[in-house]
């Protein structure tokens, strides 16, 4: 018998391709969506990383501030603020500096190291829109000037060993400022002492003879330019003198008159480490030097903008003004003046005292005596005020307040110096408030100041009228007694909107009425005259012309912003 064998069946061969390419394709596959996977989580990461780092955290007329910019610049300023705390501590160690000085600079630091975040914020936008400003001015900006500043910045300033005596004008009891008659009595007093030595008397002698010093020998201790330790003006004296030199009778800003003397000199030296410091503190020397560029920028900025008006002649006007105060209150105003005599002489603590206290009865009996007393004429009412009341602020103005309405006063107050039919000079009987008694002249009543200006404007319109008449009669500001005299105003002497107004009037003529926080206001144009301004005049664009031109400037920059500083460090920076 035989046998075949069985045909061995074997694959197809398309069948085993199909199969080897379903294979091939799901490992694709896969492989393509782990790779969009990956691209997808790097480009989630990316985006992330982006908007922390690079993503705008603000932008000025257009120019991104990014995240990680801000933060550089932010410990920028911090350095910064270490390397003074440093500087003070080291002053402090060298008894260069009391620790009492030491202890005060550094509070001050301290307290501007818990704001430095949003004063870094606010300097990058000033820099920015200021830069944009000095490019339209024509002030450039060189980076040999960030150099000079970068030279600044590593330099321990010059210190300077001084002594201080300073005269303060008397104060009358009573009364809140010094009246000139004071104010000259202690120029003089200062003038006498600055004869004596130049006569050949110690300082030592003198300023503990006057006890006007600091201390018993006058001495404030090692100071800098920037020291708060005196008055800037005095300040400013001390670093122009040579040692063992005294300045001359320095009339401060605050109204006061100091002579100041210096005995060593400490000259200022640079840091050879300072930037290796900076770079060991992780600091990055561009944005520094950023920074500094736009510190630079603002000062001449400001030097030209100030110079523009301070340095050379430039139109002027010579103005008067009357200015009406601000209402409290709704409806007309009446003035009064008063005399206030509490229980227990004490118009803070008069509603604490029980009604049946004798404190009362012998507040009633003086109010009814003064009374009578003015009354009769024994004693004119002002001067009962200045003797008598114990409102000691109107007291010394001879009783007189201001302007008030009948819904800005205590009811009982109000009920009396509004009553009907009251005429200029009229007495009125004590009146009982919770304050105590009061005894009241009654001066006059007038319409709501938004609408007795436009009636004073009208009147001051018409032909032949004084303006400084109508100035003296109707004007709160402190110049009435002048007629309203303001005197010549130059451009960034006074607030825009003031400067505004009168720059839009006629020359001759009478400004339309200004609207402003502190009241409501209209302008007599005397005359106009291209000239330069005074010392007075100088001094006030000096000391605030830049800001006063800079500020509407910055308000009409597009400042936009996308992050605040918390967002962008996180929590509190130590």
């Amino acid at each position: 018998m035989t046998s075949r064998a069985k045909p061995v069946t074997r694959p197809r061969k398309d069948r085993l391709e199909a199969g080897e390419r379903r294979n091939l394709l799901m490992t694709i596959g896969f492989g393509a969506a782990v790779g969009f996977a990956l691209l997808m989580l790097l480009a989630a990461v990316g985006k992330t990383w982006y908007d922390d780092h690079m993503a705008p955290m603000l932008s000025v007329n257009g120019q991104s501030v990014s995240r990680d910019f801000f933060r550089q610049a932010n410990a920028v300023e911090r350095f910064r603020l270490d390397q003074e705390e440093a500087q003070v501590r080291a002053l402090v160690a060298a008894g260069r500096l009391s620790a009492t000085d030491g202890d005060q600079q550094i509070t001050e630091i301290g307290a501007r190291r818990e704001n430095v975040d949003d004063a870094t914020n606010t300097k990058i936008v000033d820099g920015l829109v200021q830069t944009d400003l000095a490019n339209d001015q024509g002030v450039d900006v060189t980076p040999a000037d960030v150099d000079a500043a970068w030279t600044i910045e590593a330099t321990q300033p010059e210190a300077r060993n001084a002594y201080l005596i300073s005269v303060s004008p008397g104060v009358s009891e009573g009364a809140t400022e010094s009246t000139q008659a004071e104010i000259d009595a202690a120029r003089e007093k200062a003038q006498e002492i600055k004869a004596q030595l130049d006569a050949g008397k110690s300082w030592e002698e003198v300023a503990k003879a006057s006890g006007t010093g600091e201390s018993e020998d006058g001495s404030i201790g090692w100071i800098t330019a920037g020291s708060t330790a005196a008055d800037a003006n005095t300040i400013a004296a001390i670093f122009a003198l040579a040692p063992n030199g005294y300045t001359d009778v320095v009339e401060t800003t605050d109204g006061r008159f100091d002579i100041g003397r210096i005995t060593e000199i400490e000259a200022a030296k640079v840091d050879p480490d300072f930037s290796k410091k900076v770079s060991d503190a992780g600091v990055d020397q561009g944005v520094y030097r950023t920074l500094l560029g736009y510190e630079v920028v603002e000062q001449k900025l400001t030097d030209s903008i100030v110079s523009s008006v301070v340095d050379q002649p430039s139109a002027q006007r010579l103005v008067r003004e009357i200015r009406l105060n601000s209402a409290q209150g709704t409806g007309d105003q009446v003035r009064s003046r008063h005399i206030l005599l509490s229980p227990g002489g004490d118009p803070s603590k008069a509603a604490e005292i029980a009604e049946t206290d004798p404190a009362w009865t012998k507040a009633k009996d003086d109010a009814e005596r003064i009374y009578q007393q003015i009354k009769s004429g024994e004693v004119a009412f002002e001067d009962a005020a200045k003797q008598s009341s114990n409102d000691t602020g109107s007291g010394a103005e001879g009783g007189l307040l201001p302007w008030l309405t009948q819904d800005s006063v205590v009811t009982e107050f109000g009920d009396a110096i509004f009553a009907p039919g009251l005429k200029e000079g009229d007495l009125l009987a004590p009146v009982k408030t919770q304050y105590g008694w009061h005894i009241i002249e009654y001066v006059g009543r007038r319409p709501p100041p938004d609408q007795l200006i436009e009636t004073i404007r009208v009147e001051a319109l018409a032909p032949g009228v004084d303006f400084g008449e109508l100035a003296k009669k109707h004007s709160d500001a402190e110049d009435a007694s002048t007629g309203g005299q303001l005197g010549w105003v130059a451009r960034l002497q006074l607030p825009e909107e003031k400067e505004a107004a009168i720059f839009a009037a006629p020359a001759g003529g009478v400004s339309e009425v200004l609207a402003a926080q502190d009241g409501y206001y209209i302008f007599k144009i005397e005359q106009e005259s291209t000239r330069l301004p005074d010392a007075d005049q100088a001094s006030l664009i000096r000391g605030g012309g830049f800001d006063r031109w800079y500020t509407p400037l910055r308000a009409e920059a597009k400042i936009e912003q996308f992050s605040t500083p918390l967002e962008v460090l996180g929590s509190p920076q130590p």
